[in-house]
């Protein structure tokens, strides 16, 4: 110690060397413990973030899962002989079924291709049915095979809705009509 230190030491009481060596060994621990929190922080922020990507994976997977499901659903039932036939009152039985059993709270409703809605199992049987000109972006589908839309506003429900849109074919193989499951 040099001697100007020797006197500043000599003027401090004792109460303020045992505060600065309070200090001394506080300081590095208060240090050392938020370091340790902060690197808690941080690993506990990447694994929430790696939880929730993998639910998004998860829930990808299920929605994909569930797509595919309802256009194989809906591709069964455009091959329907009644839908063939232009017997839509059998028809309509038949999406009434596929809806209850296989795509509980789904609508399938038949339309032509300028729009005009030829059944609707949303709406009650009678009931005058619209023309819509289907604005919604949709994804091309390979080959005229299905194509889903992106969510979308349902003018007749009233609510979001996908629409997965599966070509009927005449027996010789050309498109006559498009079903959708709303």
């Amino acid at each position: 110690m040099t001697v100007a230190e020797r006197k500043t030491m000599h003027r401090l009481t004792l109460r303020a060397r045992m505060a600065l060596l309070v200090l001394a060994g506080v300081v590095p621990l208060s240090a050392y413990d938020l370091g340790v929190v902060y690197l808690g922080y941080a690993r506990e922020r990447e694994r929430a973030s790696s939880q929730a990507l993998d639910l998004a994976r998860a829930i990808s997977g299920a929605v994909e899962a569930e797509l595919r499901a309802s256009t194989a659903a809906l591709g069964v039932l455009a091959l329907s002989r009644a839908l063939r036939a232009g017997d839509l009152a059998t028809f309509r039985e038949q999406a009434e079924d596929v809806v209850a059993s296989e795509l509980p709270g789904a609508t399938v409703l038949l339309r032509r291709g300028d729009g005009q809605q030829l059944m609707n199992t949303a709406l009650p049987l009678g009931e005058a049915l619209p023309r819509q000109v289907w604005e919604t972006p949709q994804h091309a589908p390979a080959a005229g095979g299905p194509s889903v839309s992106d969510v979308y506003f349902g003018p007749v429900l009233r609510r979001p809705v996908v629409a997965i849109k599966v070509p009927v074919r005449r027996i010789g193989g050309q498109p006559d009509r498009h079903c959708h499951i709303v």
